[in-house]
C-alpha cells in the first residue's frame, strides 16, 4: 500500500499540566532547520517543534494559484486555528513552504516557490477572517520558498506536477494530531475527513477499509461487552487471514496508516514512540478538553469522542496484538489507549458526573444500564460557559493515578481491565 503522504517505555509525566506538545519532544532542535523525512521543522525565530501536515500539491506549471481541490484543506487549518483559541496554548505559526519542479533557473523557481506560497497564505487569511474578524492577525503565518531544491519525489516529468507544491506545516501537539488522524481515517466526512486530504492517492479505497475495520470492531466490542456485563474477559480473536483476506489485508493497511502518523507525532530516537505524549494527547481527547464546537461543525463532535466508539482505539490495537500485525507496537500502546477509558466513560455517559476514585469497587453483574451506543459527544455539559470544561472530566492528580495503575501492567491484567471497564460503561449509574 502506498504511503498516505510523501509529506508524511511507560511513564508518568512530572506534571500533566506541563503538556507534552511544547516539552516532551525529543530531539527538539532550537532554530530553523529544514525537514528531514520526519517531516518536523522548527517555527522560524521559536523553539516551536512544527509537523508537516500536508502538501498542496499539482499547482499548474508556471502557475503559481493554488488549485480549487486544496481549498477544504484550507478550511481545515482555518478551524484549526480558531478552534486552538479555547486552549491554553493556541496556534500562532504556521509556516507554508512553496517548491517548484525542476524547469527554470533557480532564481526562478525561488520566486515561483514564494508566490505559491503566498497565495496559500493569502487564502489561509481570506479563511480565517471569514470565520471570525480579524483572526488571522492572532497567528503568524510565513510564506517561504524551497524552489526546486527539495524535490518531493525524484526530478521526472511523471514526478514534476508532484513537486509543484505548497507544504503546510502547523505545530506538532494534540489538536493537529486529532485532525491529522481524522483527514486519513473518516470516510463520507467532507472538510473533516479522507475527501478533504489532498495526500491520499487511493480515497475510495481507504474508504472501504476503513468502513470494513470498523464493522468488524464495533463487532468485536459488542461481543466483549456482552462477556464483560456478565464478568468474563474475552479471548484472544484474531483476523483469519485464509477465511476473511479482505479484512486481513484492510487491518494491516490501516496498522500501517496509523503507525506512520504515530511515528510522525511522537516518534522517539530509542524507541519506536513516546509513550508519555501518547497518552497525554488520548487523556486530553477522552476528558474534552480538545473540543471544537463552531457553528460550522455543529453536530459533528469535532475534537471529542463518538460515543461507544471511543471504545474501538484500544479495541484496534487487541484485533492487531491478536492477528500479529504490528504487533509489539500495538501492545506499546495499550496502557494509552485502556487507561484513558476511565476518563472517558465519565464525561460522555447520558448523566455525566464526578468520576470515582482509582479502583473503586466494581458495579455488580445484571441487566445492562447504559448501552455503548448511548455514550456521546452531545452528552458533554459544560462549566462556567467554558468550551473545554465539563461536568464529569478527571483532574490531573486522577490522571496521574490511572498512569500509575496501568504503567507495567501486563498484557492478560489489561484484558482484565478492558472488561472491568466495560462493565463499568454500561452498569455504573
Amino acid at each position: 500500500m502506498r504511503r498516505d503522504s510523501d509529506c508524511s517505555c511507560h511513564g508518568q509525566s512530572q506534571n500533566y499540566e506541563a503538556l507534552f506538545d511544547e516539552l516532551q519532544y525529543e530531539g527538539t532542535v532550537t532554530g530553523p532547520k529544514p525537514a528531514g523525512k520526519s517531516g518536523v521543522v522548527v517555527a522560524p525565530g521559536t523553539t516551536t517543534p512544527m509537523v508537516r501536515f500536508a502538501c498542496l500539491w499539482k499547482f499548474p506549471f508556471k502557475g503559481t494559484t493554488m488549485p480549487a481541490e486544496h481549498a477544504d484543506l484550507v478550511t481545515r487549518v482555518a478551524h484549526l486555528i480558531l478552534a486552538s483559541r479555547n486552549f491554553f496554548n493556541p496556534i500562532t505559526q504556521v509556516r507554508l513552504v512553496g517548491h517548484t519542479d525542476d524547469r527554470g533557473s533557480d532564481k526562478v523557481n525561488i520566486d515561483y516557490g514564494r508566490k505559491r506560497a503566498e497565495d496559500v497564505r493569502k487564502r489561509l487569511i481570506a479563511r480565517l477572517d471569514a470565520l471570525q474578524p480579524g483572526l488571522s492577525q492572532s497567528v503568524t503565518i510565513v510564506a517561504d520558498t524551497g524552489g526546486e531544491s527539495a524535490p518531493l519525489r525524484p526530478h521526472s516529468a511523471a514526478n514534476a506536477a508532484f513537486n509543484r507544491r505548497v507544504e503546510v506545516y502547523l505545530p506538532r501537539n494534540c489538536q493537529t494530531f486529532f485532525a491529522q488522524m481524522d483527514l486519513r481515517s473518516l470516510p463520507d466526512t467532507p472538510i473533516l475527513g479522507i475527501a478533504a486530504h489532498p495526500n491520499i492517492t487511493d480515497k475510495a479505497l481507504r474508504a472501504e477499509q476503513v468502513k470494513l475495520v470498523v464493522g468488524a470492531l464495533v463487532r468485536r466490542r459488542d461481543a466483549r461487552a456482552k462477556m464483560a456485563a456478565d464478568g468474563k474477559v474475552m479471548g484472544a480473536k484474531p483476523v483469519d487471514k485464509a477465511k476473511t483476506p479482505k479484512l486481513h489485508a484492510a487491518v494491516q493497511a490501516l496498522s500501517t496508516m496509523q503507525l506512520e502518523l504515530f511515528r510522525e507525532y511522537f516518534g522517539g530516537k530509542s524507541i519506536p514512540l513516546s509513550i508519555p505524549g501518547f497518552m497525554t494527547c488520548f487523556e486530553r481527547f477522552a476528558n474534552g478538553q480538545l473540543r471544537s464546537p463552531h457553528a460550522a461543525f455543529a453536530g459533528a463532535g469535532v475534537g471529542e469522542p463518538e460515543g461507544g466508539f471511543f471504545f474501538l482505539f484500544a479495541e484496534f490495537a487487541m484485533l492487531c496484538y491478536d492477528t500479529r500485525i504490528d504487533w509489539r507496537i500495538w501492545e506499546q500502546t495499550l496502557p494509552s489507549l485502556i487507561a484513558p477509558q476511565e476518563i472517558f466513560m465519565h464525561v460522555y455517559h447520558p448523566t455525566p458526573m464526578a468520576p470515582p476514585p482509582i479502583n473503586a469497587p466494581l458495579p455488580a453483574k445484571g441487566p445492562v444500564k447504559t448501552s455503548l451506543d448511548a455514550y456521546s459527544f452531545r452528552n458533554f455539559r459544560p462549566i462556567g460557559g467554558s468550551v473545554v470544561k465539563g461536568v464529569g472530566q478527571s483532574d490531573s492528580q486522577r490522571i496521574n493515578k490511572l498512569r500509575t495503575k496501568y504503567r507495567g501492567m501486563s498484557f492478560l491484567n489489561l484484558r482484565k481491565a478492558i472488561a472491568q471497564n466495560m462493565l463499568r460503561a454500561q452498569n455504573m449509574r
